[in-house]
């Protein structure tokens, strides 16, 4: 019979550190205190088992409570990203089906008129509510990425996340008196899967003391374990205060997609453990993990297949999936929809192909299906010409985009952020001796300022948005 996480660690080590952020620190039996606060405050607010709850907050002490005690009451959480603009939110809200929206302070109720809003939960007095476990109740909603119209809302019971989280500690160690930094948002599945693996290994989930400032983090706490993305951490290596060899730091998993040569290499030299990915939200994170290897055109595997997990890839190169993590559907109103094939496989919607190294079957990505587009009689897969790019010098982050060109088609056009001179010509230079001449982008537009709303979504990149963008920005040049 399965427990509450954190109930078992409150059993076996009530005074360990169970979070920490700025000043605050709570023990396994503080936090269990305060979600138990919560879960008053659930009652309180009328809602019941099955019910859901939309919250729209950043990474919290408050929002990791909340989402705890979700998951003792039997209230379904969907956590979404607090910079989605209200329309989307309202939009997200009616095709879910809530029953009542949580939000830090600065995101109005409103929004929601015929929907209760529910108060942040502050110290009420904690009542012995009694609820009972269940593994196999739906608990969450996560959102998908929603490369094209609404993101869909993936339904997963703990016992998806219970497999993920025991998968990947047989091939990452952590334990009592580890600490993973949560980088990574809690409306992710790669931040809600950061969470529920420390709760379930008994170690400590750590909060970055200053949102945008994961360097000071490091350097001022014992963080053992770090989950980032490629762009996390171009700037955590280029900063000149940072040195992980002087830290506590001992393993990052990367995830989000590619990560160069290069800054493997150099995380390596200070002693990190640099593992690489291929996860997703359908199967509660991870599904392939392991050291890197390096291929032609800077291609990367993304490890070996966890237990639990099965992949194939068809004659076309698409990629299928199932396992035990497998989520259990996407939720509409409280129905739940699982598009399998009629074998049973879940079709990913990514391409890859399979490598064999030293006698271990690795799998390399090489990007969305939907994403590839046509330049000449050319299928072009724009991650390939990102792969190249990113190993360019001082490339932070970068996404192509097709546009419409009357005697190709469609042409590749490349937003850049660099931590240098913005050097468009020297970029196609290198770029012709690496790549096709057909796959060679014909423009390099400047990353556009973090206040352009609309392209990005949390971790993933609205390329629908940048096309649009890149096609106003040319227009009037």
């Amino acid at each position: 019979m399965f427990e509450c996480p954190v109930a078992v660690q409150v059993r076996q080590r009530p005074d360990d550190i169970a979070l920490m952020t700025g000043e605050l620190f709570w023990t396994f039996r503080e936090l269990d205190e305060r979600v138990q606060s919560v879960v008053c405050a659930l009652r309180q607010s009328g809602l019941i088992s099955g019910d859901v709850l939309m919250v729209c907050g950043r990474n919290s002490p408050r929002l990791v409570a909340l989402i705890l005690a979700c998951l003792r009451t039997g209230v379904i959480v969907l956590p979404v990203n607090p910079s989605f603009p209200k329309q989307k939110l309202t939009a997200i809200a009616e095709q879910v089906g809530i029953h009542a929206f949580w939000g830090d302070e600065d995101i109005a109720p409103d929004i929601f008129e015929s929907i209760r809003f529910l108060c942040a939960p502050g110290r009420t007095e904690v009542t012995d509510w009694s609820f009972s476990w269940d593994d196999n109740r739906i608990c969450n909603l996560v959102l998908t990425s929603g490369s094209s119209g609404l993101p869909k809302a993936a339904a997963h019971n703990f016992s998806c996340h219970r497999a993920s989280a025991e998968a990947s500690l047989e091939n990452i160690p952590l334990a009592p008196g580890n600490s993973w930094l949560l980088s990574l948002p809690l409306f992710h599945i790669g931040g809600l899967a950061t969470l529920f693996r420390c709760l379930l290994a008994g170690a400590t989930v750590i909060l970055p003391d200053h949102r945008s400032d994961l360097t000071a983090t490091l350097i001022r706490r014992q963080v053992s374990h770090l989950s980032l993305v490629n762009t996390q951490l171009y700037r955590l290596i280029k900063d000149e205060q940072l040195d992980f060899s002087q830290t506590q730091a001992r393993l990052i998993l990367m995830g989000g997609g590619y990560v160069p040569a290069d800054l493997v290499e150099r995380c390596q030299q200070q002693g990190i453990t640099m593992l690489t990915s291929y996860g997703m939200t359908e199967m509660s994170s991870q599904i392939c993990t392991g050291s890197p290897v390096f291929g032609d055109g800077g291609a990367v595997t993304s490890g070996a297949l966890l237990s639990g997990n099965q992949v194939t890839i068809d004659d076309e190169g698409n990629v299928l999936v199932k396992g035990i993590s497998l989520f259990k559907g996407y939720w509409q109103k409280g129905q739940l929809k699982l598009p399998l094939t009629d074998n049973g496989w879940f079709v990913t919607g990514d391409k890859g192909h399979w490598l064999e190294d030293d006698g271990r079957r690795l799998i390399q990505i090489t990007g969305r299906a939907d994403f590839q587009f046509v330049s000449g009689g050319e299928n072009i897969q724009p991650e390939s010409i990102e792969r190249v790019i990113l190993g360019l010098p001082e490339i932070q982050q970068t996404v192509v985009v097709p546009l419409p060109n009357e005697e190709f088609g469609q042409r590749p056009v490349a937003f850049i952020e660099c931590g240098g001179d913005f050097t468009p010509e020297l970029w196609q230079q290198a770029l012709r001796k690496q790549l096709p001449g057909f796959m060679v982008p014909d423009d390099f537009l400047p990353w556009p300022e973090p206040s352009k709303s609309g392209l990005q979504a949390g971790l993933k990149i609205d390329r629908k948005a940048f096309a649009q963008l890149a096609s106003q920005l040319l227009a009037s040049t």
